[in-house]
């Protein structure tokens, strides 16, 4: 949430930017500052809707294509993307109601499901190793940097055109920000999915290895 938060508010910044750089073509364009005010409004206001209606859809994608692609899951496909043994999405996806900042009790709430899940330390060993391949993949790291690089691409190419093309009209302009909001949202939650996944399977990581460290220690006793 607070990501999201972070993310809605450099959108609204770049929207200014954005906006300052072309609020002289509007103010000679504009009959009256009032139309140029109630331009500006109805853009803000506009753009925010847009964000949340994209951001709304991509999360629909997303967790369409998760089913789509488990439903027509084979065994070939397996050996090169194998998945969880355990599903925390099913889960926790519905708990809203939880400290953000107890990060030790979160874990441990992590750690009881892994533990319901797989009691057995070799369940939880063989866990670990799909954590490893995981984590050790370049598949995600090399999907994250190229979309980090497209992403700077859109904004550079983007503010180069606004700052050397000023003679556009009111409604080309609202248009080609309305194009580059869509892709800048959309490259951001793909950016923010796979950077998502990565630092999950992380931390999962680290935790089924006290899981591992515990029973041991309980064995030994």
């Amino acid at each position: 949430m607070i990501k999201k938060r972070y993310q809605y508010l450099i959108l609204n910044i770049l929207l200014l930017f954005y906006m300052v750089f072309n609020v002289l073509d509007l103010y000679l364009k504009a009959e009256n500052i009032k139309e140029l005010i109630l331009i500006c409004v109805t853009f803000f206001l506009i753009v925010n809707l847009l964000i949340f209606i994209i951001n709304l859809s991509f999360n629909k994608i997303f967790s369409w294509y998760d089913k789509h692609t488990a439903e027509k899951y084979n065994f070939y496909q397996w050996m090169g993307n194998p998945q969880t043994p355990i599903m925390f999405y099913e889960e926790f996806s519905s708990i809203k109601n939880f400290e953000h900042n107890k990060f030790v009790e979160n874990c441990n709430r992590i750690k009881e499901k892994m533990l319901r899940d797989l009691p057995e330390q070799s369940d939880l060993k063989g866990y670990r190793t799909f954590l490893e391949l995981e984590t050790s993949s370049p598949r995600l790291t090399s999907l994250l940097g190229s979309m980090q690089t497209i992403l700077i691409a859109v904004i550079t190419s983007s503010l180069i055109t606004s700052l050397n093309f000023t003679n556009w009209s009111v409604w080309k302009f609202i248009i080609s920000y309305f194009i580059l909001l869509i892709f800048f949202v959309g490259l951001m939650r793909v950016i923010d999915f796979i950077s998502s996944a990565i630092d999950r399977n992380k931390l999962l990581l680290v935790l089924v290895n006290e899981c591992i460290q515990e029973k041991e220690n309980q064995e030994v006793v």
